[in-house]
């Protein structure tokens, strides 16, 4: 009743569906039918206001619970299907939520495989382009010790050449 007191003062309307169910609760469970109903139908009537799915579930059990026991076979079907529907309501939410939660992770997964697949490919090339790029200065280093030797056997015959020109002039 204090924590029903606070909530009131505080307009805290989900909190005060909480309160009325569980003081709806007590009274049922005390025996004290009329005021668990009150409490279960003020409950009740809140949270369909406000759309709280799960605490009409809870405010239409009570009620369920309490029509049970007092009689009115009407109200207690009524509550009944609608606690069920609650129930089935929150079910194929979470399975809703679970279905969504699964879609995404696929999607972040798919996403993150492209990703990977694709800086594979590109080490790939770069890997290439780092192979080409030394093959391409050895055989350039080759060349070049190619042309350099070449050169010197060109000098070596120019100074040959050169001493047998002299020794015939």
């Amino acid at each position: 009743k204090k924590a029903f007191n606070i909530r009131k003062e505080a307009n805290l309307k989900k909190g005060l569906v909480s309160s009325y169910i569980n003081i709806g609760a007590y009274y049922l469970e005390k025996k004290k039918y009329l005021m668990a109903m009150s409490f279960g139908g003020k409950a009740l009537g809140l949270a369909k206001d406000i759309g709280l799915i799960n605490q009409i579930k809870f405010a239409s059990e009570l009620l369920y619970n309490t029509y049970k026991i007092t009689g009115p076979v009407a109200k207690t079907l009524k509550m009944h299907e609608l606690y069920i529907e609650m129930r089935d309501s929150i079910i194929n939410i979470e399975k809703t939520k679970a279905f969504v939660q699964k879609e995404v992770e696929y999607k972040y997964n798919k996403k993150l495989a492209l990703e990977d697949a694709k800086h594979k490919a590109e080490m790939k090339q770069q890997k290439l382009y780092l192979y080409s790029g030394i093959g391409g200065l050895i055989l350039m280093l080759l060349l070049a010790l190619v042309l350099y030797r070449n050169n010197n056997i060109k000098k070596q015959s120019n100074d040959l050449l050169r001493s047998k020109n002299q020794l015939i002039n």
